[in-house]
């Protein structure tokens, strides 16, 4: 099954360790599933983390340059979506880019889950 997480949940699976195993989330997840990150996510928790040091930030780019975190561009979706979701004040890229693999993924039926805490985007990503 294949994995898209927004900043929030990346960030967060790669800070938190599982006590029994001492192993991050985001080993567990990469050990079981396909994880992706539409590339503004990527740019958000990579990118812009490696240059203010954090810790999460270089265990995210090792995963992504072990091939073990695919780094996808976010689909183009109909005019109508693409409209209502720009519509909304507050979501930045990220945000954007996981509501728009929600939304081909569900048109497709694909086996897919796209994952946020975001509480707007999972508003948004229930109402389309």
């Amino acid at each position: 099954m294949r994995i898209y997480l927004d900043s929030g949940v990346a960030i967060t699976a790669a800070q938190t360790r599982i006590s029994s195993s001492g192993l991050y989330v985001i080993d567990t997840l990469c050990e079981n599933y396909n994880v992706c990150f539409p590339r503004e996510v990527k740019v958000e928790v990579v990118d812009n983390g490696l240059v203010g040091g954090y810790p999460d930030a270089v265990r995210l780019n090792a995963k992504v340059n072990a091939g073990q975190i695919t780094v996808e561009r976010a689909p183009a979706v109909h005019s109508k979506y693409e409209r209502i979701i720009r519509g909304y004040t507050g979501l930045g890229s990220g945000d954007i880019a996981i509501l728009k693999v929600a939304l081909q993924n569900r048109r497709n039926k694909r086996q897919v889950v796209s994952l946020s805490d975001d509480h707007l985007v999972l508003l948004i990503a229930h109402r389309l």
